[in-house]
Order: structure tokens, then sequence, then C-alpha cells
């Protein structure tokens, strides 16, 4: 331990030394993938240009409802005899905060791609084909014990990782 510093500071250096191998690969990256499958790459290009596209989407309109209702709260249209009180232009401000606030958590109601998701259901079906079949290899092997018995342990073993492997 170095001087002038406790253990515990030394440790904690230390544990976020070890961590950080994989933070600077989260930092270099352009998409993480919290889960292992790739098919999420896809849906988050996808979800990025949706994202993008509702950034711009607000970014107009606030942009619209203030060239608009600025002048008018500022008094451009008294001579019309059209102006705001304070509180009605803070309160139309506010509207316009709020309008691009619900616009934003429409992209709660992001759906994927429907070719991603075919494919994800496609590869799903064929998993589950194989494993019925490793399941039916593995209930043969069981009743065939002609077999040596470290030989049947190897297959045994093989089939049921088959069988139990998670789906994707």
């Amino acid at each position: 331990v170095a001087p002038n510093k406790t253990y515990k500071q030394w440790y904690q250096r230390r544990v976020r030394a070890i961590g950080t191998g994989t933070d600077v690969a989260i930092e270099a990256a352009d998409i993480v993938l919290i889960k292992d499958s790739l098919f999420d790459v896809p849906v988050a290009i996808d979800l990025s240009r949706v994202t993008v596209k509702r950034i711009r989407m607000n970014f107009v309109w606030a942009l619209l409802y203030n060239i608009l209702g600025i002048p008018i709260a500022a008094g451009i249209m008294k001579p019309w005899g059209v102006t705001f009180k304070p509180y009605v232009a803070a309160a139309a401000m506010m509207c316009s905060s709020v309008c691009v606030v619900l616009s934003s958590l429409f992209l709660k109601t992001y759906k994927k791609p429907a070719d991603v998701q075919r494919s994800q259901d496609r590869l799903q079906q064929k998993l589950r084909a194989i494993k019925r079949t490793a399941e039916r290899s593995l209930d043969k092997l069981k009743r065939k014990k002609k077999h040596s018995n470290e030989t049947m342990e190897g297959r045994v073993y093989m089939l049921q990782s088959l069988s139990s492997s998670e789906e994707v």
C-alpha cells in the first residue's frame, strides 16, 4: 500500500482498474448490446433512425410554435387587438415543452421491424426442432444399452447440453 493512502482507497483503485477493460470497450463502441442476440443490431439501427426522425420532428414543431408564439406574446399583433397576458404566454410556452415531451414518449410504442421478427421466429423454430431431435436421440441412447458406458456418457452429455440449452 502506498504511503498516505488507506487500504480501502488502494483496493478501490485496483477494482476500478480491473473493470476498465469493459468500460473502454463500451466507450469505444457505436452500439452496445445488452443481450447476446445479434438480432438486436438491426433493431438498434432502426430504433436510432426512428429516434433521429422524432428529434427532428420535435425540433421543427417547437421552432414553428416559438416563431409564432413569441412575437404574439411580445405584442406584435397589438394593433389588431390580439395580445396575450404574461401568464397566458407562459402557459403557451409550457404547452410547447409538454408537446415535445409527449411526442418523444411515442418512442415507447416502437416495434421491431417485421423482417427481423420473422427471422428471429424462424431461428427459434429451428432451435426447437434441434432440441426435440436431441431429446429423442437421448431417449434412444438411454434405451439402447449396447454401447460402452464411456461412449454412452459422452453422447448423453453432448445431447443433454443440446437439449438443455436456452433458446435465442
